[in-house]
Parts: structure tokens; sequence; C-alpha cells
């Protein structure tokens, strides 16, 4: 008894767009009175709204102060480095110094715009990727941008429909609810069957495919996100 006055709570709080049984619209009918279909006669109140799974907000990526103090120090150390291979390194190594000088001069360029488009919250995921590629080049003090790739915190999201994190998958967010989801396999399925559940009959594909399970505003597509290697 508890369990079907919970599920009529629900309900309420529920807007039933149409009959489940015969397909009925029921948007012109009161939500508060509305306790069997008017064409049917079906009872609504048998219908047991699902409990929605608490999923994490979306954390954003983090940038600290770190960052920028790694980034300096790479940036000193890759200059002591191109300084020393260019005056003190034999001349029976020729070549090899000014090939290594050249390395950490570029590294020290391309930090300094790696600074500069972290500060404007642009392109993070190439730029943690491309500190590591640096960094991995210009070892020994390469180092210092691997733990700068490592300090920014990656973006996490969770899938609305499914409850898990979001890693590999191309992903959907929601422009209105701000909440994300799978782009494809079952999630979309089970987000597909959602949406008509909860839709009048004859909703288009673009609308079909574009509607929010959450808050069930047409979504954005240009929120459609990439693959999620962060």
């Amino acid at each position: 008894m508890g369990d079907l006055t919970q599920s009529k709570a629900d309900l309420q709080k529920t807007t039933l767009k149409c009959c489940p049984l015969c397909g009925e619209s029921l948007l012109d009918l009161p939500t508060e009175s509305v306790t069997h279909c008017p064409a049917c006669g079906f009872e609504l109140s048998l219908l047991v709204s699902p409990q929605k799974s608490e999923v994490p907000p979306t954390q954003p990526i983090y940038i600290s102060r770190l960052a920028y103090v790694l980034i300096g120090a790479q940036i000193i150390f890759s200059a002591v480095f191109a300084v020393a291979f260019l005056i003190f390194a034999s001349s029976f190594y020729y070549g090899v110094p000014q090939l290594i000088a050249t390395i950490q001069s570029l590294t020290i360029v391309i930090l300094v715009l790696c600074a500069f488009f972290l500060r404007q919250q642009k392109s993070l995921v190439v730029i943690r990727v491309g500190l590591v590629i640096v960094g991995i080049i210009s070892l020994p003090p390469g180092i210092f941008a691997i733990a700068t790739a490592l300090a920014i915190s990656p973006s996490r999201r969770w899938c609305v429909v499914c409850g898990k994190q979001i890693r590999w998958g191309a992903y959907i967010e929601c422009n209105h609810c701000k909440t994300s989801m799978h782009r494809w396999g079952s999630c979309r399925t089970k987000r597909l069957e959602t949406i008509i559940a909860s839709s009048e009959p004859g909703i288009s594909p673009p609308q079909l495919e574009w509607t929010c399970p959450n808050c069930h505003e047409l979504m954005d597509p240009q929120y459609k996100g990439g693959s999620m290697n962060e």
C-alpha cells in the first residue's frame, strides 16, 4: 500500500503526456484529477515511477597554481640546458649539442603557448597530451612538463541514463539541466525508449534524438561531445 501511495505521488510530479495503453493524449486534462484514462479507463496509478539514480554532477577540469609553477620551472631549466649545451659542450660532438639546445629552445616556446591557452581555458585536453609529449622529448627538464600534465585534473562526466562515468565514449550534454549521457550503445536505446514513453505519439526522429531524458527539453546539437579521452 505504501508503494502504491508513493507511486501516485511520483506520478503527480511527472507529467503524463499520453496513456501508455491506448495512446490517448492527457495533456488537456488537469494532472491532479487524472486517475484513469478517459478513453480506455486504464488506472494510471498502477504505473510505478522508477527511482532515479543519483548521478554525480559533472566535475570540470581544474588548473591549480602548481601547474603554472611547474611550467615556469621547466622554462628555466630548459633555458639553462640550452645555454649549457651551446657554450660548454665539447666541439667533438658537433651537431648534437646544437640539436639539444634547439629542442630545449622550442620547448620554451611551446610551454609559453601552453601557459597562455591554459589561462584562456581552451584546448585543455590537447594541452595535457602535448605537455606529456614535450616532456618526454625534452627530458630531463621535461619531467616538469609531465608533472604539469598530471597537475591538471581531467573533467569527469557521468551518464544520466546508466549512472556510469563517461570515459572513452562519445557523449551528449544537455544545455538545459547540464546532464550528460552516452551518445551511442545501450544508453541511446534506453534514452529513446524513455522519450517515447513520455512524449506524444508521432514525435519526429530529430526531436526524439535530441530530447533530454532528464528534463525533457530539446537539447542543442552543438553540445555533442567527442570521445572522453581526458
